[in-house]
């Protein structure tokens, strides 16, 4: 699958390090700070939705607290936003009113076209299992929950009112990192999803990451083949399966 980074995040990350921080949930920029950046001003929080259709398990060297390598899970599926055509915006407008995005007089700042991306569907369960011999403890078969530890970040502080939202940059979302992977994370309400990529192939489609996992033992050997299972608020059960190295 051929896809296509779109690099807005890692721009607007920059620039935020040279001119003062402005969230979505700011009162919003001076003019200024909106020429610069090219910001553009939206009645939604949300700048694009994806309704996931499959999952994808991608090997990331960023190590938190684990001192192991982990996985990033990807979410992929038709991608809605704004401005493109009458249908697509018909449709963002619809998914962002069902997910609580609704219009209150009051301007949200998008630097990009991925500055606020979430997933159509609650996450509502995630299990991990070795389809080989992770280690003495965990053999082939094994359910690897215990011994994981996950990232990832919510705009629920937004859109529920949950708690105080963390900002980072030009984005407005609470981030969870290293958290063990319990029932009571369940379900994550409009997850944030970061580092969007466009499918060259299906331009209608777009996958972005949602979850970092850690592992906190170390594995008899580096390759391990795992079965990644997640469960949305829809009734949606995805799965995927991947050779990855962890070391």
């Amino acid at each position: 699958m051929k896809r296509l980074y779109i690099t807005c995040i890692s721009i607007s990350t920059a620039i935020m390090l040279l001119l003062p921080i402005w969230s979505g949930c700011d009162e919003g920029p001076n003019d200024d700070w909106k020429r610069i950046t090219g910001s553009s001003e939206s009645p939604y929080l949300f700048s694009g939705i994806i309704t996931p259709t499959k999952i994808g398990i991608v090997d990331t060297r960023i190590k938190l607290k684990s001192p192991y390598g982990g996985i990033t899970i990807e979410l992929y599926g038709p991608y809605y936003h704004q401005h493109v055509s009458t249908e697509m915006d018909a449709k963002f407008k619809e998914l962002a009113f069902q997910l609580g995005d609704i219009p209150s007089g009051k301007p949200y700042y998008h630097i990009g076209p991925a500055d606020h991306v979430t997933s159509s569907a609650d996450i509502t369960g995630l299990k991990v299992k070795a389809l080989s011999n992770y280690n003495d403890t965990y053999p082939e078969g094994s359910i690897l929950t215990d011994i994981i530890l996950a990232s990832y970040s919510s705009f629920d502080s937004v859109i529920l009112r949950a708690s105080s939202p963390e900002i980072f940059g030009s984005h407005c979302f609470r981030t969870v990192k290293d958290s063990k992977v319990k029932d009571e994370i369940f379900p994550i309400k409009v997850p944030a999803l970061l580092r969007l990529m466009h499918d060259l192939n299906h331009r209608t489609n777009a996958s972005a990451e949602f979850m970092r996992l850690n592992f906190k033992e170390k594995p008899n050997t580096p390759e391990q083949t795992l079965e990644v299972t997640l469960n949305l608020s829809d009734g949606t059960q995805l799965k995927d399966t991947a050779v990855v190295s962890i070391n």
